[in-house]
């Protein structure tokens, strides 16, 4: 039998079809009966407005800032409606970026009393490995460019057997832009100024005798040690703010540790491998 014959023959059934599909079309077209509110603060209205200026290099006219504030609403509505859709779930870009947030959350310090001199004393003992002065070095050099293959190594080896005769350093080698002297430096700053091999032999020489030829970026060298300075702990009052900034560090670190492991405590957690097996944080 056709519907519509059947529902002409039952006007109790025709009463019940259209209402539900009276039913059917609000929650299609109207939504939740159940409307939710969207505050919109000066200051969200202000920053957009902001924006618009620092872009557009002029304040918005009337009719520009109703846009910004139509905007505002639809952002915010759509927004909204992909959180209740859970379309966060699916896209790894915004999981990554709610993972990142989260991270600083945890990272974020609450606030912490100020440790006593004592405590901050006791902290700087327990750690003095990373309050310590390298080691420097100073030293001379003389320089020889490598403008003819092969001439350069030997024009050192002669060099360095003038010197051990008493030949002036002044008077050896090519110009070189840093001059023959080189103040105290640690390993990092050599490394930087004259590369790892010149640097490494420096620091590994045990004499005051001239040394070499090595190797710069910049062509050959022989050197002379003329001071050392061994690696030294650092006096507390001399460190006193890097301490006190690492015993934040820590305690953030710490803080963030306990957050982390309160969090994981509350999941049971499957690896669904070959050997299933089930752990729990906590």
């Amino acid at each position: 039998m056709h519907i519509g014959n059947y529902l002409t023959r039952s006007p109790i059934l025709v009463f019940l079809f259209a209402g539900a599909l009276l039913f059917i079309g609000n929650a299609i077209f109207v939504g939740n009966s159940e409307r939710e509110s969207i505050i919109v603060s000066p200051h969200d209205i202000a920053s957009r407005e902001l924006h618009f200026e620092q872009r557009y290099g002029r304040p918005p006219e009337e009719s520009e800032r109703a846009d910004i504030r139509r905007k505002i609403v639809e952002d915010e509505v759509l927004f909204r409606e992909a959180l209740r859709l859970n379309l966060q779930l699916n896209d790894e870009v915004v999981r990554r970026r709610l993972i990142s947030i989260m991270n600083y959350v945890l990272d974020e310090t609450p606030d912490q009393d100020s440790p006593s001199d004592q405590q901050l004393h006791s902290f700087w003992q327990s750690r003095s490995n990373d309050f310590t002065a390298p080691e420097r070095v100073s030293f001379l050099h003389a320089f020889f460019a490598e403008s003819d293959a092969g001439l350069a190594d030997e024009r050192a080896l002669d060099a360095i057997s003038g010197l051990e005769q008493g030949d002036d350093y002044k008077s050896v080698g090519d110009p070189f832009v840093l001059g023959q002297a080189i103040p105290s430096g640690s390993r990092r700053q050599i490394e930087e100024q004259f590369g790892t091999e010149i640097a490494g032999e420096l620091f590994a020489i045990e004499d005051r005798q001239w040394h070499g030829p090595f190797r710069s970026p910049f062509g050959v060298h022989i050197v002379k040690v003329q001071q050392r300075t061994e690696l030294q702990i650092q006096p507390f009052e001399d460190v006193r703010d890097k301490v006190l900034a690492q015993w934040y560090r820590v305690k953030s670190n710490e803080n963030r540790h306990l957050a982390l492991e309160r969090l994981l405590g509350g999941y049971d957690v499957v690896f669904a491998d070959d050997k299933p097996a089930t752990d729990t944080f906590d």
